[in-house]
């Protein structure tokens, strides 16, 4: 019980921030799911009892984050998830690009009924009995659950089941054209830079981890270094000489352009699938990249994108 008031309170926190800073404008997001078609043909579904959708306007990850308490929420109270995204200036996605089972984007105009689930009431386990008070309307997380962290929701809801995230065959598809091409055992490395110029790590701590990993595997030395990042990547002489071979994905897209989400996923995905992964630390990317490798969050396959199930050594968000 004490790691999830604790998780409480980092999301109350990490919420704050967020207001405080100015990276969002959440009243306008409100009034934007009020008038967003796709949300609106939930809330007026034949089905609507049996659907849980959640409310985002932060990066992929973030978005993801919601999206796998919403699995768990829906698991414990019988219903199916269905996404609803808006396309916001910190990521511009409606999700139609990346995921599967999103409703088309209805017709007509009706007042949202909803059931709203902060989480508090997720939290406290009040979300069972709202549900059941609620058996035939549409049960929407709100913004926060974008802000707790996969390892704290499985906590949270006390589950140790997968989830399947209906991610888009061709996204798939494309990951499984770049993990083929790569050279074996493969180190990845999430190197995340613009966003965490106050939080983040220097790129030595991230050259130091990969040569303490590299003395880790003296008989099976990794032939490939993977590294994903938000910019730039300035490694030592030294750090990529240890490998045969170093690729380096930075983003052709930024995340107010069309594209970015196909992009950002499949540079995820092609990092679950490494022998081996160094994430960066409070990045959600990272995090994502780690719950793939546990097995908690699953291809539609029911596997990783690197088929058959990724292996989970060497890993650290």
């Amino acid at each position: 019980m004490s790691f999830v008031l604790n998780s409480l309170q980092l999301v109350r926190r990490t919420y704050a921030w967020h207001r405080a800073t100015g990276a969002k404008n959440e009243l306008l997001y409100r009034v934007r799911y009020m008038m967003d078609r796709n949300f609106l043909g939930l809330c007026r579904a034949p089905d609507a009892g049996s659907i849980v959708t959640y409310r985002v306007y932060a990066g992929m990850c973030n978005r993801f984050r919601a999206h796998y308490l919403a699995e768990l929420v829906a698991q414990k109270i019988g219903r199916s998830v269905f996404p609803a995204w808006i396309e916001t200036r910190l990521f511009a996605s409606d999700g139609f690009d990346i995921l599967d089972g999103i409703p088309s984007k209805m017709a007509g105009f009706s007042l949202p009924n909803y059931c709203l689930l902060g989480l508090n009431h997720i939290i406290s386990g009040a979300y069972v009995e709202m549900a059941q008070r609620n058996v035939n309307r549409l049960i929407v997380l709100d913004f926060d659950a974008q802000w707790i962290n996969f390892n704290a929701s499985r906590s949270t809801i006390d589950t140790n089941f997968p989830v399947k995230f209906p991610i888009r065959e061709d996204v798939l598809a494309t990951a499984r054209s770049l993990i083929a091409e790569l050279s074996r055992p493969c180190l990845a490395v999430h190197i995340r830079q613009t966003d965490f110029l106050e939080i983040g790590k220097p790129i030595n701590y991230f050259e130091k981890r990969i040569m303490e990993l590299i003395n880790e595997r003296q008989q099976d030395r990794f032939k490939t270094l993977l590294i994903a990042s938000d910019d730039l990547v300035d490694l030592s002489t030294e750090t990529q000489g240890q490998f045969e071979h170093v690729f380096v994905l930075t983003p052709t897209f930024s995340r107010w352009q069309i594209g970015v989400a196909k992009e950002a996923l499949t540079h995820l995905l092609v990092l679950a699938a490494a022998d081996a992964f160094i994430g960066s630390p409070k990045s959600s990317f990272s995090e994502f990249v780690q719950a793939l490798r546990q097995g908690m969050i699953l291809t539609p396959s029911g596997n990783g994108p690197g088929e058959p199930k990724i292996p989970n050594s060497g890993a650290e968000c």
